[in-house]
């Protein structure tokens, strides 16, 4: 009887180490909080959800790499810096799958247009990457200049590609003083962001590639586009929107691409120079279709003639300009030289003109100013022009 009871008491007692060691590794870890920078190369894993309790810095040399799967949630105005002080250097690679998108998003139960305030890319990110990502319910410290759910500020060659933004409080996307910033873009998709989905610079926007949807505009400042060679706006399913002046030209020489059914419309007395200098050199071609026009007109809601100014050549505009099917309206809005295409300095000669529409100037269509009796006029064929206010042509 007695070796019975001793074999029982060794039975359970076995029974209970076996229990004790099932309950671990059926019960792991599922939440990881976030409350320090991180320094050193880190990886955060599929199999656990990251809360991002305070506002961090990947800084030191370090990459934090997000495999596929991966969610993020953000605390209220918490945000992750990449490189953020002047010294530091460092890179984010949150590389998903069609299948296992990586999830950055919100703590709060009810989620609220921005609740945290996005991921900034700073001076020393040189090689960040975000594929398959999802962005929502960011945008939210109320920076002046508006921010979004990822920010580049400094920040050069970040890989967008795949990415949903939806949410944000202000724009999905915020390219700030980036002129490298972007490497890649495309396959984009923007939903219900308060503002718009993409802010940048006019230098930036031969960056934006294929495939992307938006559901807004895009918001183009004031910039020099000049990159040497050909530099190709694409065709987006949104209207390009211009702030202020963007000049074109470079001193090897800059050729700014339209693509047919590409939309511009200009802020209030916004304009585009080509050629502003004599050491500067460039050209436009604006070729569409009559299926698929390209359209320079205002961006009012209620447009009106005026609105904008006008594309300029100047003297260092070189032969080979066209504009091929496209439609300016409701600009001309510039005293001083009051048309929607306006030649300097005996630029005339620079560019063709065919089935292209002239339309609500508040000046001329096309205006040559600054010339003497040996003007060379632009090649004009096939194009339209109605109810503008000083007349078709100023000569």
């Amino acid at each position: 009887m007695k070796n019975l009871m001793n074999s029982l008491l060794m039975i359970t007692a076995l029974m209970l180490i076996f229990s004790s060691c099932e309950k671990e590794t059926t019960d792991p870890i599922t939440d990881i909080h976030i409350t320090k920078d991180i320094t050193e190369n880190t990886t955060w894993q599929a199999q656990y959800v990251y809360y991002v309790d305070v506002s961090i810095d990947v800084t030191n040399a370090a990459t934090l790499t997000i495999e596929p799967g991966t969610t993020i949630k953000f605390g209220q105005g918490k945000s992750l810096t990449i490189s953020y002080a002047g010294s530091s250097s460092g890179n984010i690679k949150a590389n998903g799958t069609k299948e296992k998108p990586i999830v950055f998003t919100s703590q709060a139960d009810v989620k609220s247009k921005g609740d945290w305030n996005g991921i900034w890319l700073y001076t020393g990110a040189n090689a960040s990457e975000f594929n398959y990502c999802i962005f929502e319910y960011a945008g939210g410290s109320g920076w002046s200049g508006g921010e979004g759910a990822i920010t580049i500020n400094l920040a050069k060659n970040v890989s967008i590609d795949n990415c949903i933004f939806e949410n944000s409080e202000s724009y999905g996307v915020r390219v700030y003083q980036s002129r490298l910033g972007l490497n890649s873009f495309t396959g984009n998709t923007f939903n219900n962001n308060e503002i718009n989905d993409l802010k940048l610079y006019a230098y930036n926007v031969s960056h934006i590639g294929e495939g992307n949807i938006f559901s807004k505009d895009i918001d183009v400042f004031s910039s020099d586009v000049d990159a040497p060679g050909d530099v190709v706006w694409a065709k987006q399913n949104a209207n390009y929107i211009l702030f202020g002046e963007v000049s074109v030209g470079s001193g090897t020489g800059t050729k700014l691409i339209i693509e047919a059914g590409a939309s511009l419309k200009f802020n209030e007395n916004s304009h585009i120079t080509i050629a502003y200098s004599s050491s500067n050199f460039a050209m436009i071609e604006a070729i569409g279709t009559a299926t698929e026009p390209i359209h320079f007109t205002s961006s009012s809601a209620n447009p009106s003639k005026g609105d904008w100014n006008s594309i300029t050549f100047y003297d260092g505009s070189s032969s080979g300009s066209v504009f091929d099917y496209c439609n300016f309206s409701d600009g001309g809005g510039y005293s001083g030289a009051p048309a929607m295409i306006v030649f300097k300095y005996q630029q005339g000669s620079t560019t063709t003109i065919k089935n292209s529409s002239f339309s609500n100037s508040e000046g001329y269509g096309i205006m040559l100013d600054q010339v003497n009796s040996d003007t060379n006029y632009p090649s004009l064929f096939n194009n339209t022009f109605s109810n503008n206010t000083l007349g078709d042509m100023n000569w």
